[in-house]
């Protein structure tokens, strides 16, 4: 029975992606293939589920911060998609074993590459899980606060609102990088990880209620940003004013002050 619950939550959890990603649209047309792909995926079950079928394989997180740490535990997804060119790190993660679909992972809209060894190569991933779902990290770059509730199994949701709380998060191509979906709480400003823009200045999220919605996003620091590349690193280490209203309602839906 427990093998039976954990196979359907992983299943679950790989149909939310798939649903995120939607069908192919017209340029033209882009902001209409966020909105369709978020209708379409309000069918879609529990987006939290990597959570207890990888509790079942004793899995220790669901994100992994670098491709250097692959071996070290299982994860939802591995490696870094802002080096990797091959899908071999999306099958490695868990999810994989639900659904063998690797473009499920990859935003149609996305037309950015990666440079390697002299080849320009298309990515193969853009989207990443909450931080908050468990992310393990060194110690140095960790941006969990622990006054706030993380979710190590599905009970956790408990201490939140699951409809106001994303989990996949459609990421900025040229900044995305680890299996998680890096945010820092607090004033600071500091946007590490920022949300694609590339459906007319809107993005799409998975929340763990099961549905998923197409926001747009305002602040022209969040577009710049999302859109710039940096020194070659995805630029970051940005910061953007504490009121930048997108980043504050990421904020808002990552998690809650423990009680």
């Amino acid at each position: 029975a427990r093998a039976s619950r954990a196979a359907g939550e992983g299943i679950r959890s790989a149909c939310a992606l798939q649903a995120m990603r939607g069908p192919p649209a017209p340029k033209a047309s882009s902001r209409s293939q966020a909105l369709s792909r978020s209708n379409s995926s309000r069918s879609a079950c529990l987006c939290v589920s990597p959570l207890r079928s990888m509790r079942r394989q004793n899995s220790r997180s669901l994100c992994i911060r670098r491709s250097t740490q692959l071996l070290s535990a299982p994860s939802w997804l591995q490696g870094n998609a802002w080096v990797d060119t091959e899908v071999t790190n999306i099958q490695r993660g868990l999810l994989f074993t639900y659904n063998k679909s690797t473009g499920i992972y990859k935003c149609p809209a996305d037309r950015t590459t990666i440079a390697v060894g002299g080849q320009t190569l298309p990515r193969v991933r853009n989207y990443a899980l909450n931080c908050y779902f468990n992310w393990e990290s060194p110690v140095i770059g960790n941006p969990l606060d622990l006054a706030f509730n993380t979710f190590v199994k599905t009970a956790d949701l408990a201490a939140v609102d699951p409809s106001a709380t994303y989990t996949f998060v459609d990421t900025a191509p040229l900044n995305i990088c680890f299996s998680a979906f890096q945010i820092f709480l607090g004033s600071s400003g500091f946007f590490f990880h920022r949300p694609s823009v590339e459906h007319d200045k809107s993005g799409t999220l998975a929340f763990a209620d099961g549905h998923a919605e197409a926001h747009r996003w305002r602040d022209p620091e969040t577009i710049k940003a999302a859109r710039d590349g940096g020194f070659g690193d995805g630029a970051h280490f940005t910061f953007v004013s504490p009121a930048n209203p997108d980043l504050q309602w990421l904020q808002e839906r990552t998690t809650t002050r423990k009680r």
